[in-house]
């Protein structure tokens, strides 16, 4: 199979994944926790191992492989409570997100139309807002949500990319024909 064939496949799955997270948000939210929650205690250990290894920054790495461990298995043990407090962390992160691009767009453009800057500010701070605060009834399910968005707009990307290089494969085989003749 062509390279196009396999980006048009992964969009379609990335896209069709995309559309069954928006049907269970709340699910995708669970897992994305756990994930985390995985990937946080797979570095707490590689962190212990590394403490013990280098004598140089054994304190710094120590601390930061035991916070690992902590939160990973905070997350993993108390999915509800790990779900919550990532959900205010990126509530967090997209509110000073849409903060620092207000300030941006009233500071100078930065090589972009202010108004770019200013509707992509207000809606981060916006979204972000109502992640922390859990308006509008969002609560946990928000954050599977916007993964799910993610997805369909990544797979939609993708399978245009697919589309697009299977469909000019063979003009180009065409032009080479011509030219070789």
């Amino acid at each position: 199979m062509t390279s196009a064939r396999w980006t048009l496949i992964s969009g379609i799955i990335l896209t069709l994944g995309g559309f069954l997270g928006i049907l269970a948000p709340l699910a995708v939210s669970f897992t994305a926790t756990l994930f985390v929650g995985w990937i946080f205690l797979f570095q707490g250990g590689l962190g212990l191992y590394a403490a013990f290894k280098d004598a140089d920054d054994r304190g710094w790495q120590l601390v930061m492989a035991i916070l690992g461990i902590v939160l990973g298995l905070s997350f993993i043990i108390n999915p509800l409570g790990g779900l919550l407090s990532l959900t205010l962390f990126v509530g967090i992160l997209l509110a000073s997100s849409g903060a620092l691009r207000l300030w941006m767009a009233y500071r100078g453009s930065f090589g972009l139309p202010r108004w770019v800057l200013i509707l992509g500010g207000v809606a981060s701070f916006a979204l972000g807002v109502i992640m922390m605060f859990g308006l509008a009834g969002s609560g946990p399910a928000i954050l599977g949500l916007l993964i799910s968005l993610e997805m369909v707009m990544m797979g939609s990307a993708l399978v245009a990319m697919g589309w697009r290089g299977k469909a000019a494969a063979p003009q180009t085989a065409d032009r080479e024909d011509s030219v070789n003749a």
